[in-house]
This record gives C-alpha cells, structure tokens and sequence, in this order.
C-alpha cells in the first residue's frame, strides 16, 4: 500500500483545494495501458515516455496553455511524476509531486476510459 502523501507531508486538505481549483491542472503521466484501467477524475494526460521523447512541444504546450497553473503530477508509485514535477520546474512551472493513482484513488473520483491528452 502506498502512503506517498503522508510520507511526503502532502495535507489532504489543502490537495483537494488545488485539484477542485480552476487554478490548478492535475496531470496523469503514466502510460497509456496503465490509465485505461482508471485515472482521476479531472486529470489531463501525457505520458512521461512522450515528454522525454520530445520536451520543447510539450513544454511549448503546456506554456501556451497552463503557464499560471500549479501542475499537480501523478503516476502509478510517485517516481515518474518526480522525474516530471522536476523537469517542469525546472522549465519555470510551478509543480508539486502529488504521487501515485492508487493512494488517489482512495480520495478523490475516478474514471475509466480515454484521458484527454495533452497536445
């Protein structure tokens, strides 16, 4: 069982303030055979394997699109969205590691189906 938000100081309620806030975009990373089986409710898509395969179109995306919202990443266990918050920092993004679907999904809504992608 995971506990990457109590591990990792995250308060529960502050993360269901950001995820319900229009000033934030919760960001899935994990693969697409891993979020067909579920993903949050309001999160948008782009797999960790396609931002490393080309950074500046998604950065570029992402700066059009999301510059003034905090980026709340997740994935299955809490390292690829580290390896992403990271990297978005680092490109100027305001990001926070929020960890893995499974510990998510015990608080906030999910769904199966297609994520709409970032693109």
């Amino acid at each position: 069982m995971f506990n990457f938000l109590a591990e990792n100081n995250i308060d529960l309620k502050d993360l269901t303030e950001k995820i319900n806030s229009n000033n934030s975009l919760v960001l899935d990373v994990r693969e697409d055979h891993e979020v067909e089986g579920g993903h949050l409710a309001s999160a948008k898509w782009m797999a960790l394997s396609e931002l490393s395969a080309d950074p500046e179109s998604y950065v570029s995306v992402l700066k059009e699109k999301h510059a003034d919202k905090e980026i709340l990443v997740y994935c299955r266990s809490g390292n690829r969205s580290g390896q992403t918050a990271s990297f978005l920092k680092a490109a100027g993004f305001n990001t926070v590691n929020i960890g893995a679907f499974e510990e998510l999904a015990q608080y906030f809504d999910t769904k199966d189906g297609e994520l709409e992608k970032i693109s």
